[in-house]
Parts: C-alpha cells; sequence; structure tokens
C-alpha cells in the first residue's frame, strides 16, 4: 500500500518538511506485523529501512536493548552497506513505514538534510554497539 503525504509528514523525522519535499519521500509503503513478529534479525542483509507509524517494537542488540515507539527509526545500518546489527520483534501489533534501499537512496538525494539526520544516528548506534 502506497504511503500518503499526509501520513509522511505526521513522522519524525519527516515532519516540519513543506509540501514539495514531502512528495519526494514517498518512496515507501507500509507494513504491517503482529505481537512477537520479528521484524528484523541480527546478522541478515538489509533491504529496507523502515519508520515505525504505530504500535512498539523491542530492539536487542549486542550491547542493549531499547523500546521502539511510534517515529523511531530502524534498518539503516544494514541498508548503508551493513549487516543487520539486532534483532527487532513486534512487542504489539505494529505498522510501519517500509522504504526499500533504492528508495532510501532516493531519500538521501531530494532529502539530504532529513537523510543527514538519519545517518548521524546511525553512527551514534554504531558507535554504541561497539562499546
Amino acid at each position: 500500500m502506497a504511503v500518503a503525504v499526509e501520513r509522511v509528514a505526521s513522522i519524525p523525522p519527516f515532519n516540519g518538511l513543506d509540501s514539495d519535499t514531502q512528495g519526494g519521500s514517498q518512496g515507501g509503503s507500509t507494513s504491517g506485523v503482529l505481537t512477537r513478529d520479528t521484524v528484523i534479525r541480527a546478522g541478515s542483509d538489509g533491504y529496507a529501512f523502515f519508520v515505525l507509524v504505530e504500535g512498539s517494537l523491542s530492539v536487542a542488540a549486542p550491547n542493549h536493548a531499547v523500546t521502539l515507539s511510534p517515529g523511531d527509526f530502524f534498518g539503516a545500518i544494514g541498508i548503508m552497506g551493513g549487516r543487520r546489527s539486532a534483532t527487532v520483534t513486534a512487542e504489539t501489533s505494529a505498522t510501519a513505514l517500509e522504504m526499500s534501499g533504492t528508495h532510501f537512496r532516493e531519500l538521501q538525494m531530494e532529502l539530504p538534510h532529513v537523510a543527514g539526520l538519519i545517518e548521524e544516528e546511525m553512527a551514534k548506534r554504531q558507535a554504541r554497539d561497539q562499546d
């Protein structure tokens, strides 16, 4: 299912973008998961980037565990050329915006500010995982 511009605009880090810019970030679809479903598994190849829209997900990484809530994103480390660094599992029924690698690279070109924020967060997460 395609993602409406209005829905993308309501999800950090995409909120606050003007309507022309938001239109460039529509290269995704929504996907739903059920409680206890594994969304991504540590060590696997990464082909998609996700932004949680509804629900709650747990992240189990080597050195930490966190809970994701709407607006949090995950999967960028894998999509940027590495392997998945954590396993993400649904704690509740959840909906996420899913962006393929191609669409993520389009985002990087069309919305460099947003891509920069995502990349900064990924660098922090990678550094934390190495501690």
